[in-house]
């Protein structure tokens, strides 16, 4: 089973988006994102509905056996 890990990232130029990486030889490895908004100028509304869509991919990955961080 592959390890997966997960959480908020800010890009360079502000961007901030949801994110779950897979672990792979060379490194982490994005497999799926949830964009917010640039600078934070996205509503909690918002943010709480990406963020329930991140959750609810990361648990059919621990139902499906793999280690997520």
């Amino acid at each position: 089973m592959a390890k997966y890990r997960y959480g908020k990232w800010t890009w360079w130029d502000g961007y901030e988006y949801f994110a779950i990486e897979k672990k792979t030889l060379f490194g982490w490895k994005e497999q799926k994102s949830w964009g917010l908004s640039y600078l934070g100028v996205h509503s909690k509304k918002e943010e709480e509905k990406q963020r329930r869509k991140m959750m609810d991919a990361v648990d059919r990955l621990v139902k499906a056996g793999h280690t997520v961080l």
